[in-house]
């Protein structure tokens, strides 16, 4: 590393043109990815329970515009490629329909049904599933947070049915891999199923899996038709780990939370399968270094409807009050203490050993956990069911009369994950689905109740009548309703932290369902003595190289690099270059040189520092004196000149000149007056000679080109005819050698060229003047070449015959002419 930094920083004396940058440095929570590899769970249904008309869903937001790439990358996928690209508004969830051939259902197989979604910036990703009886949502994480090491949450095998025809559901874990070569360890805690690519592993054993990059794999729990509704089928806290990160989903494929009878009434000529109260609960895992000491649990919500308490022995509902909160011990010996709403000092709950799960069945009150040593936690909402009392027919003692159908009132249970107070956020969007009824729970610090948003609305604007105090603290939590669609919740600034969790149910008289989700979680790493840098390296046309890298004693590394703007410029991340890494190389390259470009990219370590390099692109310009110059027509043989001037127009961008030059190369025209290469910098210009000498009778047309290495520029056209001679010409000559003119047209009504060939070089005096030997008019021009030409005109003087009188270097010429207006 230190061998490397020394490279890097010799760079910094490498010239920026004509690319300059600038870089701002900073630290923000990370709440979003770049790259997500999402994957849907089993959803058992029964043949009654339809699908909804989207029954799978991606849901997709951002913070910022931006544009997502959805695509299945695996080699083996037998449902139909997706390849689309689409945009998605800031803070709006873009809902992308999947089909339903995406969803996994065989055990231990794999399956090529990862879906890959790639933002040009940083997005979040849910999963939807929604049938009749059925459904739930899962926020997953982006790749770059994905872990290595997890444990999973389930609940234990469920049954339902008659006893003529029982149907038994086991737990289910879904594996998500993004690397190919990947080499996945399960450790179960109950036998699990097997299938074609592994078989059943025994309880407490481990088996390894490899996958490839966009495969899943699931497993669920072997059924035991004995031990139906038991803690023992529990597949919670199996132990998952692997050789790259992965992805996890876990949950049931149809299960009761708490125990439900297998039929609802369970007596009755209107009994029926208790499947309506039955779910696939499951939500994204979060990996074991995303495990916390400190949280806050707040009770879920529902319609006044649910009537609940009403479970007892005999009906076979167990405990329907409050929620059911699982704890995952990472470390043997594990305290973990409560502090509820309606108590004022803790109280020890459980003590865990490394990879145990242990459940409160019926939480009612907000409440405050800590334990000494991490800990994972869910919050599952639960099953619900309401029992009409049987009726008595007249005259008879018997309660076998209809009782009212299951479906009276009925509830689904879900699943969402609870993030540590550590891990608290200041930014969501989120989306409460289209009819069903949806809650929301939010917690904070007292204080700070106005420094939150939702939808633009203080949060004591919005929802204040419905806070409450969290005794003992310094929180505060709200629960309240929530209209469907699209919701941002935002802190005022990065200072104030809250979680939220976003949920809903559908109770009533059909096959309902119901989904929840914590809307994010903070997913930076700390790590105290690393430090981000950069450096720019651009070449002469446009392209960029930057290379960032973090120093640290070892727990520092890049989480992403992304575009925050660009324009006219495209942004390409080396290949090679995965979230994690040291070091990252990105290039920046203009589309169009001859226009401006611009670019802003950010580079984000894990613990959360940022360098936001600014890079801006100014094409070389040159302007010149004049658009055009016509030396009109001249006789052959005869050199005219013109003085042309370009400008550097940029104030402080040089530019390096490597030719000037006719387009064409015509002999023509010939260019004096400087050298190449030159650097012509901010605000100075170059005089060009421009000599025209025509060799033909041809019309000439040239234009006279700037070039730089990055571009060549067209300035000045210049053209010239020959003169055609009606009339005659008349010479003059020296008495002694070596001077002489011509004078053309003769006569002339106005201008004439007077064309001089001398030996010498110098002044030359050219007069006119009448037949009584008065000199009419004088000038004297300087002599550079010969033959050379010289414009005499403006002659304002009556028609007649006048002699022209040229004296250069000792020696006198002249010749009479003729002035015909």
């Amino acid at each position: 590393m230190k061998s490397l930094i020394l490279i890097l920083v010799s760079l910094l004396c490498t010239t920026f043109l004509p690319t300059r940058g600038q870089t701002t440095h900073g630290t923000m929570m990370v709440t979003e990815g770049l790259r997500y590899m999402a994957a849907f769970p089993q959803v058992w249904a029964e043949p009654t329970e339809k699908p909804m008309p989207q029954p799978m869903q991606l849901l997709v937001s951002s913070k910022t515009k931006t544009t997502v790439r959805i695509q299945t990358p695996s080699g083996i996928n037998p449902a139909a490629k997706i390849d689309k690209v689409f945009t998605v508004e800031a803070n709006k969830v873009l809902k992308v329909p999947i089909s339903t051939d995406y969803m996994n259902s065989q055990s231990q197989v794999k399956s090529g049904l990862g879906i890959s979604i790639v933002g040009e910036g940083p997005i979040s990703v849910s999963t939807y599933q929604a049938w009749q009886g059925n459904g739930e949502m899962a926020r997953h994480l982006p790749i770059e947070s994905w872990g290595t090491s997890y444990y999973s949450m389930n609940f234990y095998q469920d049954r339902f049915g008659f006893e003529t025809n029982y149907h038994h559901r086991p737990s289910q874990i879904l594996i998500i891999s993004s690397e190919d070569s990947t080499i996945v360890t399960l450790t179960p805690t109950v036998n699990t199923e097997g299938g074609v690519d592994l078989p059943s592993i025994a309880k407490g054993t481990s088996q390894s899996v490899l996958l490839m990059k966009g495969e899943t794999f699931l497993i669920r729990s072997l059924i035991d038709t004995l031990r139906f509704r038991d803690q023992s089928t529990d597949l919670s806290g199996t132990y998952i780990t692997s050789t790259k990160p992965i992805g996890i989903v876990s949950g049931h494929t149809k299960g009761a939370i708490m125990r439900m009878p297998d039929l609802l009434p369970p007596t009755g000529s209107f009994a029926a399968e208790g499947r309506y109260v039955r779910n696939n609960v499951h939500e994204a895992m979060h990996p074991t270094n995303l495990a916390g000491t400190t949280f806050i649990t707040v009770p879920i919500m529902y319609t006044p409807t649910r009537v609940l308490g009403q479970g007892t022995s005999d009906n076979g509902i167990e405990n329907d009050r409050g929620d059911v909160i699982r704890v995952v011990g990472l470390e043997d010996g594990t305290t973990v203490r409560i502090r509820r709403s309606d108590h004022p000092g803790f109280i020890t709950k459980f003590i865990l050993n490394k990879g145990e799960s242990r459940l409160d069945t019926a939480l009612e009150y907000a409440t405050n956990w800590v334990s000494d040593k991490p800990i994972l936690m869910g919050q599952y909402g639960k099953s619900y069911a309401k029992l009409l009392p049987p009726k008595m027919s007249a005259g008879t003692n018997s309660t076998e009369s209809p009782q009212g159908h299951l479906t009276v009132e009925c509830g689904m249970p879900m699943l969402q994950m609870v993030p540590p107070i550590d891990r608290w956020i200041t930014h969501a969007v989120l989306h409460a689905p289209e009819g069903m009824d949806n809650f929301f729970n939010i917690v904070f610090k007292a204080s700070e109740i106005n420094k939150i948003k939702i939808d633009g609305r203080s949060l004591a604007t919005a929802f204040g009548e419905s806070m409450r105090l969290l005794t003992g603290t310094e929180y505060a939590y709200i629960r309240t309703p929530l209209g469907s669609g699209d919701h941002v919740v935002e802190s005022a600034d990065n200072t104030v932290r809250w979680m939220a969790w976003s949920y809903s149910s559908l109770d009533g008289l059909q096959a309902g369902r119901a989904c929840g989700e914590a809307v994010g979680i903070d997913l930076t790493t700390p790590c105290g003595d690393d430090s981000l840098f950069d450096i720019a390296v651009s070449d002469t046309c446009g392209q960029t190289t930057v290379t960032s890298w973090v120093t640290s004693s070892g727990c520092g590394s890049i989480y992403m690099i992304h575009a925050v703007d660009l324009k006219n410029a495209t942004l390409t991340i080396d290949e090679g270059f995965r979230s994690g890494d040291s070091i990252g190389v990105y290039r920046v390259k203009v589309i169009d040189s001859l226009k401006s470009a611009s670019a802003s990219v950010r580079t984000v370590s894990r613990s959360g520092d940022f360098i936001d390099r600014v890079i801006q692109y100014v094409p070389d310009s040159i302007t010149s004196s004049k658009s055009r110059h016509d030396f009109g027509a001249q006789v052959k043989q005869s050199t005219t000149t013109d003085t042309l001037t370009i400008r550097n127009p940029y104030p402080e961008t040089p530019i390096m000149i490597t030719e000037i030059a006719m387009a064409n190369g015509d002999p023509t025209f010939t260019l004096s007056g400087f050298s190449t290469p030159y650097r012509l910098v901010g605000r100075s210009f170059i005089r060009i000679v421009v000599s025209c000498r025509l060799l033909s009778d041809d019309t000439v047309r040239d234009t006279l080109v700037v070039r730089t290495n990055c571009r060549e520029m067209k300035l000045t056209e210049y053209s010239v005819r020959a003169r055609v001679d009606t009339t005659t010409s008349v010479t003059g000559e020296a008495a002694t050698t070596g001077l002489s003119f011509t004078v053309t047209p003769q006569p002339t009504n106005e201008t004439a060229t007077l064309t001089l060939t001398t030996i010498e070089r110098g002044a030359a005096t050219i007069e006119l003047i009448d037949l009584l030997g008065n000199v009419i008019t004088s000038r004297t021009e300087q002599v550079t070449s010969s033959p050379q030409s010289f414009v005499i005109g403006g002659m304002n003087v009556p028609s007649g015959t006048y002699s022209v009188r040229v004296t250069a270097s000792g020696r006198q010429a002249t010749a009479q002419i003729i002035i015909a207006r």
